[in-house]
């Protein structure tokens, strides 16, 4: 079906190295093909957000030259490992300041996110899809956690070409 296709060719795109930024527009799209823009992806360094991506672009710095502090509500999915589904949006989640507007015209919308994995056990980010209130949307969940794993694959990739860029420029010895 379509969801094989859009994985496939996400995979496509990782695998030839495109701008991850792009890369994760895409795997915004792939949660949700019908409002893309309800999906934000999230990548993480040392505990700040570095790298905000939503299906309509990128927000915050795609360098993470400038890392913005996490939502709260967010930090607490990507401490405890786990995915919460449909919460609903409270006045001290920390959401841009877009969402939290979007939020407020929409009393009883709700988030669901999935952390995304790094090498061993940390966690570079996670995915998060915003729903209108009594949106009913069973394969979303599912979604979800296919899009934080090629987010995940992404993101490694993106960090092992930054490595192997800088060593090959670098002198071991003198940096």
């Amino acid at each position: 079906g379509g969801t094989m296709r859009a994985r496939a060719r996400l995979l496509e795109r990782i695998a030839r190295h495109e701008d991850v930024a792009q890369v994760l527009a895409e795997v915004a799209r792939f949660v949700d093909p019908e409002a893309p823009e309800r999906v934000d992806v999230v990548a993480v360094r040392d505990g700040r957000a570095v790298r905000r991506v939503t299906a309509l672009g990128s927000g915050g710095d795609p360098d993470g030259r400038a890392p913005v502090p996490l939502p709260p509500a967010l930090r607490a999915v990507l401490e405890a490992g786990d995915a919460p589904t449909g919460v609903e949006l409270a006045e001290g989640d920390g959401w841009p300041a877009e969402r939290a507007a979007w939020a407020a015209e929409r009393p009883g919308a709700r988030w669901s996110a999935v952390p995304i994995s790094g090498d061993g056990d940390g966690r570079v980010g996670a995915v998060i899809r915003f729903a209108e209130p009594g949106a009913r949307d069973d394969d979303a969940e599912t979604r979800l956690r296919e899009a934080a794993s090629l987010a995940g694959i992404a993101l490694r990739q993106t960090d092992l070409v930054d490595r192997l860029r800088h060593r090959a420029f670098h002198d071991a010895l003198t940096g």
